[in-house]
């Protein structure tokens, strides 16, 4: 990545690969959740599309 203003030139977007696997990790877990959601939706299950966009938000999603 760039550094916007250009004093460092180039730098990783994560200190360490740990850190770099624990963000993917949680990358891929919203998109699964996200991805459920919307297929809940579409079939209709709003309770089940509910549920994952709970846990896609951290348990702060609006009730219904």
């Amino acid at each position: 990545m760039n550094d916007p203003k250009g004093a460092a030139g180039r730098f990783e977007a994560c200190s360490t690969t740990a850190k770099k696997a624990d963000a993917v990790s949680k990358l891929n877990t919203g998109a699964t959740r996200a991805r459920k959601a919307l297929d809940a939706h579409w079939k209709d299950e709003p309770a089940t599309a509910f549920y994952y966009l709970n846990l896609l938000f951290g348990g702060q999603f609006p009730s219904r």
